[in-house]
């Protein structure tokens, strides 16, 4: 459009312009005309510049929800639970325990049977007392607390809810909210061994007992 002003302009300027250019001057003013359309559609139509694009698009994830993710797991089906347990290199306290009070004669039979196991360190978490003023019966409960028998549980398959431990009390199994790590009660679980009557978890605080039942 800018070519056909200035043509127009030149044109008011000549005092005369010869019959023979006419013909000439629409032709230059109507070439003029498309140069300036195609000009004008190839700007509208030019992509734009994402470079320069204020407008973003967020970011997604793909978390899957149903998903929890289990403990690390170890196959000894060689041994018995009983036998895992006492083989543990860090959990020699309750492994004592099970043994004094005679529950480990109880997991003898085929099963299947779920121990689930605090370490040493969890023990010393405890309040001084915990575990030493408790008689005989209260602490073979304590032990029984931590086993489920007739059931070999598979914490990372969407368990939740209440089962009944050998002692007759309920155990809670959650996931925790932010990453789905399987719990029994406020236990984290560590690891996982696979035994041939059984399962036994390695977790990261002591079961208590409730007080009343």
């Amino acid at each position: 459009m800018r070519e056909v002003i200035i043509i127009m302009n030149t044109m008011k300027k000549s005092k005369h312009i010869e019959p023979v250019w006419l013909p000439l001057v629409g032709i230059i003013i109507f070439a003029a005309i498309i140069v300036g359309i195609w000009s004008s559609y190839r700007q509208d139509s030019s992509p734009t510049d994402m470079s320069t694009s204020t407008t973003s698009t967020p970011a997604t994830s793909t978390t899957s929800t149903t998903g929890a993710r289990g403990p690390q797991t170890t196959n000894r089906a060689n041994q018995s639970v009983v036998a895992v347990v006492q083989s543990l290199a860090n959990d020699s306290r309750f492994a004592g325990l099970l043994s004094s009070t005679g529950v480990a004669s109880l997991l003898t039979g085929p099963g299947p049977y779920t121990i689930f196991v605090p370490t040493n360190a969890a023990f010393g978490q405890l309040p001084a007392g915990t575990i030493t003023k408790l008689n005989s019966t209260e602490l073979k409960r304590f032990v029984e607390y931590h086993i489920v028998s007739g059931r070999a549980i598979d914490v990372a398959a969407e368990l939740t809810g209440t089962i009944q431990a050998l002692s007759h009390d309920a155990l809670n199994f959650s996931f925790s909210t932010i990453d789905r790590i399987p719990m029994v009660n406020s236990a984290v679980l560590i690891t996982e061994y696979k035994a041939k009557n059984g399962i036994v978890y390695l977790i990261d605080n002591v079961l208590i007992p409730p007080i009343n039942r």
